[in-house]
């Protein structure tokens, strides 16, 4: 796998534009980002947003923004589900989670809960 590196006017050049995009995205999407929050916080309690360490470049690691889409206390309903524990601990993924929210099935299948990571790309994080 080939990796592309940039440096010296590529390197700046790169960093605006991302830059650049990252705010025209979040100022087109704010009230796309607002609403998608304002059901999170009236559909379901807890907090709006999932923070989760990642590892970005030269394995630096990071948080990373997202909409959250599941219950809170997800470890204690995969304990009330034997068999889906285990297909967890297997897969790392479930096909009918019972963890999710309700709009956050809808999140998962358009990735809409990957937008805050707009921020992560202003923050230099990503």
């Amino acid at each position: 796998m080939n990796k592309v590196r940039f440096a010296g006017v590529d390197y700046v050049l790169k960093f605006f534009l991302d830059y650049l995009a990252a705010i025209v995205g979040l100022i087109i999407l704010a009230p796309f980002l607002l609403r998608i929050g304002f059901c999170i916080k009236t559909s379901f309690p807890g907090p709006v947003q999932h923070i989760r360490l990642v590892m970005c470049l030269n394995c630096k690691q990071s948080y990373a923004l997202k909409f959250r889409t599941l219950v809170t206390n997800g470890d204690e309903v995969l304990d009330q589900h034997h068999w889906l524990k285990s297909e967890f601990q297997t897969n790392h993924t479930l096909k009918n989670d019972p963890r999710i929210i309700p709009i956050g099935a809808f999140l998962k299948k358009y990735s809409l809960d990957e937008l805050p990571q707009l921020f992560n790309v202003l923050k230099c994080g990503m």
